[in-house]
């Protein structure tokens, strides 16, 4: 099966503010094709123009190195999984938090042994 998308390198395409530090986890463009850069350093969401403008970035404050996983609703909104955290929270595109799914800090009852890896889970548990 052949894709339809075709990606290209375009060097210097991202501008960046001073200080600012780039290690990508994961991205997503928007349906108004805007990007997002989720990160594990410093400024954890960075949203950029279409042509690689830096437009703002924040989280800073609310994710941990373990920020995991980043979707874009239908609604715009901005979905993000924090492994670390053990939530999942939803935010609009400028960054505000709308919602947190799970308990900051607290891992679901599932029997995980990080030790053991993911052959430990026994059971499913809230709210996941």
């Amino acid at each position: 099966m052949t894709s339809a998308f075709r990606y290209e390198v375009i060097e210097g395409w991202e501008k960046l503010p001073p200080g600012y530090a780039m290690e990508t986890y994961k991205e997503f463009v928007s349906i108004r094709r805007t990007v997002y850069l989720v990160t594990r350093r410093d400024s954890r969401v960075i949203v950029y123009e279409r042509d690689g403008t830096f437009v703002t970035s924040w989280g800073e404050d609310i994710f941990t190195p373990s920020v995991h996983w980043i979707e874009i609703g239908m609604d715009d909104s901005v979905y993000i999984s924090d492994l670390g955290d053990h939530t999942v929270r939803k935010f609009n595109r400028q960054g505000k938090q709308l919602m947190v799914i799970g308990t900051p800090g607290v891992p679901s009852d599932t029997g995980f042994d990080s030790q053991k890896g993911l052959t430990s889970i026994t059971r499913g548990g809230a709210p996941f």
